[in-house]
């Protein structure tokens, strides 16, 4: 072999490449491409020319993870190497952000937010941070407000998205109440109003949905009066559903119409004083400083006319129209108590009853009595008072009138019809009066269980 041959020369001084010539190579960041970073090579102090001392190829190099490069040694540079470098998964990021949706209670599930999107990967919901998150968006039923979280799982090549949130609200369905109605009342010196509700209407309710209404009631005046007002407040739903629904801010029933009739001074009675005078008494009415008697002959037409306006309870009935009362003739009577305010706040049955005690067939009811002065009835049933009426002189009872005519101390817990039947109503105890047409009664005490 000829030594001076540069050939020959050349070949025994090629270097092989090492790893530890490359200069350290910083992270790549997932891009969905293949990533072919360069490098620095040295061999001592010398820099390394990529083409001329080495050429570089590479290996899993697109998706996150460690990538290799390969060195192959080339010109004065032999054998090869291999470093590798991490490809870090890209930041995900949401393509669309689930947003809550405009809901209003219809009585089905429904789904609570839109669907999200994400750049990688698949958005997953919970009702909790903490709790199992899935693909299904979440739904419910119920009025209220819920938070739904969402994130997005870490993939092969992108990072995740930490929980977030979003507040959905679904809003109680709007109703609108009416069908409310009021109670007559006997006057009772306050504007207390009863309502009946069980039968209002309320528009708006879901088909199968249980839903009432409470409400209070106050009449514009305490006083006796006929069509009145009955503003109601303090319109509440109630049931099963009710926390699904609200009152709309408009349409709702504010008002109602019932009767305030006249207290009657149930204990007026008329008797007869000599042949030529009548006298009217009454118990004291509370609340009263003035009562007022009303009086006709019932022999001629027309209504009573005042006679008398006084403080007592009693009132001697001698002239009428400025004429004497005529003997043994029937006369029809009644008197009315008025407040402070000159309001008429009760007023007696009209009583008839004759001068002298009797005329002619006809006598004036001495004495009443019934079948039974207390009977205890459950709530629901129903009594028959009897009555009998022993008149002055044995004769009959005024035929131009009711005989008999019956009323109850409080018909909340029991009422009485026209022919006697009473008829148990709500537990408690009161009395049912048999009055005779000259005001003469009994009562029997009604007790219910």
């Amino acid at each position: 072999m000829n030594l001076n041959d540069s050939r020959c020369l050349e070949l025994s001084i090629r270097t092989s490449v090492t790893a530890a010539m490359a200069d350290p190579i910083g992270d790549e960041t997932y891009t969905g491409k293949a990533i072919r970073p360069e490098i620095t090579m040295k061999d001592g102090e010398k820099i390394l020319t990529k083409g001329t001392d080495y050429t570089l190829s590479y290996d899993n190099n697109t998706n996150a993870g460690e990538a290799v490069i390969n060195i192959t040694g080339i010109g004065a540079y032999k054998d090869s190497a291999k470093v590798t470098f991490r490809i870090a998964k890209a930041p995900n990021e949401l393509t669309t952000a689930p947003k809550a949706r405009t809901l209003t209670y219809n009585g089905k599930e429904q789904a609570l937010i839109t669907a999200g999107a994400a750049k990688d990967g698949q958005v997953v919901y919970s009702l909790t941070k903490t709790g199992t998150y899935t693909a299904a968006i979440p739904a419910k039923k119920a009025a209220g407000t819920y938070t739904i979280w969402y994130q997005v799982k870490s993939t092969a090549n992108y990072e995740g998205l930490e929980p977030k949130s979003v507040s959905v609200t679904i809003a109680k369905k709007k109703v609108t109440v009416s069908g409310i109605t009021a109670k007559d009342k006997v006057y009772d010196g306050t504007k207390n109003a009863a309502l009946v509700v069980k039968n209002a209407s309320i528009k708006g309710v879901i088909s199968g949905d249980i839903l009432s209404v409470t409400a209070t009631g106050k009449f514009i005046q305490k006083n006796a009066g006929t069509s009145l007002t009955v503003k109601l407040s303090g319109l509440t739903l109630k049931g099963k559903d009710a926390a699904n629904y609200v009152l709309a801010s408009s349409g709702q029933q504010t008002t109602a119409k019932a009767d305030i009739s006249p207290k009657p001074v149930t204990t007026a009675k008329v008797t007869a004083v000599g042949t030529n005078a009548l006298k009217i008494t009454w118990s004291k009415v509370k609340s009263a400083v003035k009562y007022v008697v009303y009086a006709a002959d019932c022999d001629k037409s027309g209504a009573c006319v005042k006679v008398k306006a006084t403080t007592g309870t009693s009132f001697t009935l001698k002239k009428l129209s400025g004429k004497k009362l005529k003997a043994n003739n029937s006369y029809k009577l009644y008197v009315t108590a008025l407040d402070a305010n000159g309001s008429e706040i009760s007023r007696s049955l009209l009583y008839h009853a004759i001068t002298g005690g009797s005329c002619g067939q006809y006598g004036n009811v001495k004495k009443v009595t019934v079948n039974a002065a207390a009977k205890t009835l459950k709530v629901g049933k129903t009594f028959k008072i009897k009555a009998a009426l022993k008149t002055v002189k044995n004769k009959l009872c005024l035929s131009h009138c009711s005989a008999l005519r019956y009323r109850s101390g409080n018909t909340n817990i029991a009422k009485v019809d026209a022919n006697g039947k009473v008829t148990a109503v709500s537990k408690g105890t009161c009395y049912i009066y048999t009055i005779s047409p000259n005001g003469v009664y009994a009562k029997t005490k009604i007790t219910v269980k």
